[in-house]
């Protein structure tokens, strides 16, 4: 997923902007000082202390961070005060010199602290932005409840405005695109988080390349859908037989999932290695990352008796840890060459006999997704850092992997 770099005028807007991405997965980052490194998958939120400063001394605050930058494709956004003060129109500028073919986005409402914008007005818990305390401000007094000469007092660019009505409209994305194309900057009305994720949505349907200008909800929605359409590998490895991982398994399918059914009886044949083959290339040509390889049969029109397969001495126990034992190696093998973002085992013996062929000694936690459902990373071998997610066979409800899947992809 792309970094996200957010450049805020004070350190307590850093940090509230920062922390909404933590339940996206992001590593989240406020800087006060110079950058030391720049690691993948996080959050960096900066704070130029520069609200109260001479618009100047903004302008040149703001455009050194952004200088200090690596250049790479990711998420880029000017943080500003939920009820708009401080040296929009400069720093905006700031963002626009240094990313040339960029068009900035400003969704200047934050719903849930009752910031919302419609008719291009601020009403901070209905009222009108100027009739609030906040016009009282003695470093930033504000004189006008109109977004659009808020940021057009301290630059000459154009900024377009897109109504809440249009918003709401069907012809949305026809709209966006005509402000982001005809203009520097467009403001856009929102009055729920809907409304700004669904600008956020289009922006990202649409492919447009923007800096995002917002106290905080605007950026999280656009680096979530970012990932939501980013491609992610998610393979699951299910050796549980239960009704329940059925059920779980046919919601999956029925919501996009591809399943594929092992054959039982090849598993435990003499003639092992070239199913496995086999079943590798079969796999390899499915066309969808969100695969669940199984040994149980959707239809339940295949069963298998253990007791049937014993050889003298051999337990029902011996043939079940067989078949683990190969299902594993297949999964291996097919996980070291397609290289998931994330893999799922379902059943304990399956989840053991796979991390003991990926050579690991152990698992570092990160999250609970749902009761006995745990995110984990490995630990050892050549699979190290990858992200894994084991669940018993008798645990949640139908749409368990889904919820899983989810969760793994976006966040929470």
């Amino acid at each position: 997923m792309k970094n996200v770099f957010i450049v805020a005028d004070d350190t307590t807007g850093a940090n509230s902007s920062a922390i909404l991405h933590k339940s996206l997965g992001y590593d989240c980052v406020s800087i006060h000082t110079e950058v030391k490194e720049i690691r993948k998958q996080s959050v960096y939120a900066f704070s130029t202390n520069s609200r109260g400063v001479e618009k100047e001394e903004a302008y040149k605050r703001v455009k050194k961070t952004l200088d200090d930058l690596p250049v790479e494709d990711a998420v880029y956004c000017k943080r500003v005060d939920s009820t708009l003060r401080g040296n929009l129109g400069r720093e905006l500028d700031a963002f626009l010199d240094t990313y040339q073919d960029k068009t900035a986005i400003v969704v200047a409402s934050f719903p849930s602290s009752g910031r919302i914008c419609k008719h291009n007005k601020l009403y901070v818990h209905g009222d009108l932005l100027e009739t609030t305390d906040v016009a009282k401000d003695p470093k930033m007094p504000v004189t006008t409840s109109v977004v659009t000469e808020l940021f057009g007092k301290q630059t000459d660019r154009t900024i377009g405005h897109i109504d809440l009505d249009s918003v709401h409209g069907e012809d949305y994305d026809q709209e966006l695109l005509e402000a982001y194309q005809n203009n520097d900057s467009g403001v856009v009305d929102a009055e729920e988080n809907v409304d700004i994720k669904k600008i956020a949505d289009s922006v990202v349907r649409q492919n447009l390349d923007i800096v995002s200008v917002d106290p905080g909800p605007f950026t999280y929605y656009y680096a979530r859908s970012l990932k939501e359409h980013e491609m992610f590998k998610f393979y699951c490895l299910v050796g549980s037989v239960t009704p329940l991982t059925l059920k779980q398994m046919r919601y999956a399918k029925e919501h996009g999932a591809s399943v594929y059914e092992l054959d039982v009886l090849q598993v435990l044949s003499e003639d092992f290695e070239d199913y496995l083959k086999k079943v590798y290339q079969e796999m390899i040509e499915i066309d969808n990352d969100f695969l669940i390889i199984t040994t149980s049969s959707l239809s339940c029109d295949k069963k298998i008796v253990l007791q049937d397969h014993c050889s003298e001495g051999q337990m029902p126990e011996d043939i079940s840890n067989l078949i683990n034992q190969r299902i594993a190696q297949l999964f291996i093998e097919f996980v070291y060459h397609q290289k998931p973002h994330c893999v799922y085992t379902s059943g304990g013996d399956t989840t053991l006999e796979f991390l003991s062929s990926a050579e690991s000694y152990g698992l570092r936690m990160n999250s609970e997704i749902m009761p006995l459902t745990v995110e984990s990373q490995l630990l050892g071998g050549p699979f190290e850092g990858l992200r894994i997610v084991s669940k018993g066979g008798l645990i949640g409800d139908e749409d368990a992997i889904m919820h899983i899947y989810r969760y793994m992809k976006v966040g929470k």
